[in-house]
């Protein structure tokens, strides 16, 4: 799982679960008006 540095508590509950979360710095992303949805791939339909 990517997701957003800052989101510490979603990571911890991610981790109890099995997932391996990866802390990804979005600094720049949000200056230019950007969100995590941005960054968003879909898998399936």
């Amino acid at each position: 799982m990517v997701l957003p540095e800052a989101a510490t508590g979603v990571a911890a509950r991610l981790r109890e679960r099995g997932f391996t979360p990866i802390g990804v710095d979005l600094s720049e992303l949000f200056k230019g008006g950007g969100s995590v949805k941005c960054c968003t791939l879909r898998l399936r339909d």
